[in-house]
């Protein structure tokens, strides 16, 4: 879940990287739930046989969700090297390699064809700079799309009140997770110069630019937003 259309890695190459989804499940309300959710909407959407995007694969926790389906195939991009490792060990672990392609990169890295069934980029388009840099993400995936393919994004969305308002609830919520004060001061100043979150107006005139249409908000949880949407 590391940047997918913007400047690399980063810090998700070092010791973040390493804890990030112990940290993930510590930091995000319902982040298991979040998961078990975008499975159920693509199983809706797509059937039994699909050819998935993953956009932000590194860690593998979509890999982990969604690979009990038998025939789903999936195609994953990280700029991470070592969070991509964590997801081929996944894979490996759930004996489904055979239907898992990792690429370090990025959405536009990928060939234009085949077109895929389905994508996810969950809890990545916030480390996307808001320079233009979330459209052009939003497009590089919607131009892999068939028409009518759904794509499950969340990410961190809101104004400065609500994301004010949310932030000392956010750390009481990482506290009684167990984590220390001196973790959750740690962490944010990791995660305080790469993020980049937008309203949810902005959001949605961003996934209609991007040729995106029936959207739909599915979670919320403090700042946390999820949106399943089909390509025009």
């Amino acid at each position: 879940m590391t940047p997918a259309g913007g400047d690399g890695g980063g810090h998700f190459d070092g010791e973040f990287g390493r804890q990030y989804e112990t940290l993930a499940v510590r930091s995000i309300p319902a982040y298991d739930a979040l998961f078990q959710m975008a499975k159920g909407l693509l199983e809706e959407a797509v059937g039994e046989n699909a050819n998935m995007l993953i956009v932000g694969a590194g860690g593998g926790k979509e890999i982990a969700t969604f690979g009990a389906n038998s025939g789903w195939r999936f195609t994953g991009v990280d700029p991470s090297a070592q969070m991509l490792a964590f997801a081929q060990a996944k894979a490996d672990q759930q004996g489904i390699s055979d239907r898992v392609h990792l690429q370090v990169g990025y959405a536009a890295d990928l060939p234009l064809e085949p077109l895929y069934d389905a994508a996810t980029c969950i809890l990545v388009l916030h480390f996307v700079p808001n320079d233009g840099a979330k459209l052009a993400l939003l497009k590089d995936i919607a131009a892999r799309l068939k028409i009518g393919a759904p794509l499950v994004l969340a990410s961190v969305f809101g104004d400065e009140e609500s994301l004010g308002r949310a932030r000392p609830v956010w750390r009481r919520f990482q506290r009684d997770n167990g984590r220390t004060v001196e973790d959750i001061e740690s962490t944010s100043a990791a995660l305080r110069h790469s993020n980049y979150p937008t309203t949810e107006a902005r959001l949605l005139e961003l996934l209609r630019e991007a040729g995106f249409t029936d959207i739909y908000h599915f979670y919320t949880a403090l700042w946390f937003g999820g949106w399943v949407m089909r390509k025009k």
